[in-house]
């Protein structure tokens, strides 16, 4: 098999819920470090999503077509009529029974909570500016602590989830670096755990944020946890403020009200 073709299928088997628990947990570490990859999901998703959109209007097309035929047979031929009914439904379930068997899935919501998370997750840009400067004095323990933090933002960019957590740990038990950049160093905390899957524990990082500058981004990724935990109703209210901040730039509140579009149909 051709690395195209298992691409593909796995995506299929990613979104027909086959993936084990341990498959499951690569394919969306994958997701967050290969955007090209990340890229494939949402295309074989949206795919999908058309394929069922187009089934759907093509069995009720067929359903009224017979129905249609079968009016018109009563009118001539009441014991006709009768037999083509019966063939008219026998056919529309074996159409049913055919769609459940060979297309998997095509009859399940068409977005999930996951899925959602996978589509619109990924690794931020992140900087440690606000503690560069000049080293006054030997301070020897602040360029020490620059140095880590510099390691923390290459970890995360590189997906080391477990490394970044650690040095995050580290650097916000210096107590003059957190009174610096209180909600620089809780924001970046937050995405190291969602990079370790960590999500329940990324929230309160975020709810820490108090920077002007920093919070509508900490906002959004709270945003994105709670609906990788499934929380809906706390992923809405964020993404509702979100969509709506005329501040925020027009591709974030297209992409939360996007988002908000498909919670919505998974609460249907």
């Amino acid at each position: 098999m051709n690395p195209e073709q298992e691409t593909y299928t796995l995506i299929e088997r990613y979104l027909s819920k086959k993936l084990s628990p341990g498959e499951m947990a690569d394919f969306e570490a994958r997701c967050k470090t290969d955007q090209a990859f990340a890229n494939e999901v949402i295309l074989h998703t949206l795919a999908r999503e058309e394929i069922h959109a187009a089934s759907m209007e093509k069995l009720k097309a067929d359903l009224q077509s017979r129905f249609q035929e079968s009016k018109k047979a009563r009118i001539i031929d009441i014991r006709r009529t009768r037999i083509q009914w019966i063939v008219s439904a026998a056919a529309a379930i074996a159409l049913f029974v055919l769609a459940i068997k060979y297309i998997p899935g095509m009859f399940a919501p068409a977005y999930s909570p996951d899925a959602l998370y996978a589509m619109n997750f990924s690794i931020p840009e992140l900087h440690d500016d606000s503690v560069r400067g000049p080293n006054k004095g030997g301070d020897t323990a602040g360029s020490v602590s620059n140095a880590i933090w510099a390691q923390a933002i290459q970890a995360v960019s590189q997906g080391k989830a477990g490394e970044a957590v650690e040095l995050y740990t580290q650097l916000m038990q210096d107590s003059a670096l957190m009174q610096r950049a209180p909600s620089a160093l809780n924001y970046q905390m937050g995405i190291a755990l969602m990079l370790s899957d960590r999500h329940e524990e990324a929230i309160p990082y975020f709810d820490q944020v108090k920077s002007f500058d920093q919070k509508p981004m900490a906002d959004w990724y709270k945003a994105l946890a709670y609906l990788k935990i499934n929380r809906l109703d706390e992923a809405r209210t964020l993404l509702q403020s979100l969509s709506a901040d005329q501040e925020q730039p027009a591709e974030r509140r297209n992409q939360a009200a996007e988002i908000l579009r498909k919670i919505e149909k998974i609460r249907e």
